[in-house]
C-alpha cells in the first residue's frame, strides 16, 4: 500500500456569497433572521415623549398603537403596559 493511496481530497464546498471577516456581522444577522430570536426592550419615559413612535420607528413597523392627544389642550394620555410580542415561527 503506497502512502498516497491514504491522501483523500477535501470535499468541494460552494459558498453561496462572499465569506469574511467584514461581513461577520451580516453573517450573524442572517443565521439570527432565519432561526429566530427573543429579546425585550423596555423604553421609559414621561407621556407625550414619543416611545411608541421610537419603537415604531427602530423596527421599521407598527408594533405599538399610537395613544396619542386629539387637541393640543388634553393632558397626555398614559401608555404604561407590557406586551409580549414574538416574531418566532
Amino acid at each position: 500500500m503506497s502512502s498516497s493511496s491514504l491522501v483523500t481530497e477535501p470535499a468541494a464546498v460552494s459558498l453561496e456569497g462572499y465569506v469574511g471577516f467584514d461581513t461577520i456581522t451580516q453573517q450573524i444577522e442572517k443565521k439570527l433572521l432565519k432561526r429566530g430570536f427573543h429579546f425585550n426592550v423596555m423604553v421609559v419615559g414621561q407621556s407625550g415623549l414619543g416611545k411608541s413612535t421610537l419603537v415604531n420607528t427602530i423596527f421599521a413597523s407598527h408594533l405599538i398603537e399610537s395613544k396619542a392627544r386629539l387637541a393640543a389642550e388634553e393632558p397626555p394620555r398614559q401608555t404604561t403596559e407590557i406586551q409580549t410580542v414574538s416574531h418566532c415561527e
